[in-house]
């Protein structure tokens, strides 16, 4: 599976939770608005109404996701305020630490897991007796 090219590491600094229990989540420019899921925060022990005094700074990994509109009780899309439906390339967190040591280590392993798996696939297709330009040509075709 490819990485996806989208990836953006980012100091949440501030925000708060919604009425559903996500969290909206802020950086220094307070340009941006990032969605933590709610499951998320749980497990930093965060919840709405519960314990809702977050500790910043908050170092999160994001991806753009786009989501299929929210549907009413007989199934039909409801429109947003702007009459659009669905969300397109709202900035999600994917991963969430409270610390930027933490942060930085699952990124560097997930790069570190990402290289080893290439290369014990390339060790595999070459024991096959692939050549480099056999596989070459396979990759360019995939």
């Amino acid at each position: 599976m490819e990485q996806a090219t989208n990836v953006q590491n980012v100091v949440i600094v501030d925000g708060q939770f919604s009425n559903n229990g996500n969290f909206s989540g802020y950086d220094a420019l307070g340009t941006e608005r990032y969605h933590i899921p709610a499951r998320m925060m749980s497990r930093l022990g965060y919840a709405k109404g519960q314990n809702e005094k977050v500790e910043f700074p908050l170092f999160a990994t994001v991806v753009k996701k786009s989501f299929a509109p929210r549907l009413d009780a007989n199934g039909q899309p409801i429109p947003n305020a702007d009459g659009t439906f669905g969300i397109k390339d709202r900035p999600t967190v994917t991963s969430l630490f409270t610390s930027m040591e933490a942060g930085v280590q699952a990124n560097v392993a997930c790069k570190q897991y990402d290289r080893a798996v290439k290369q014990a696939v390339q060790k595999a297709e070459t024991s096959f007796g692939l050549t480099e330009d056999a596989l070459s040509q396979i990759t360019s075709l995939a």
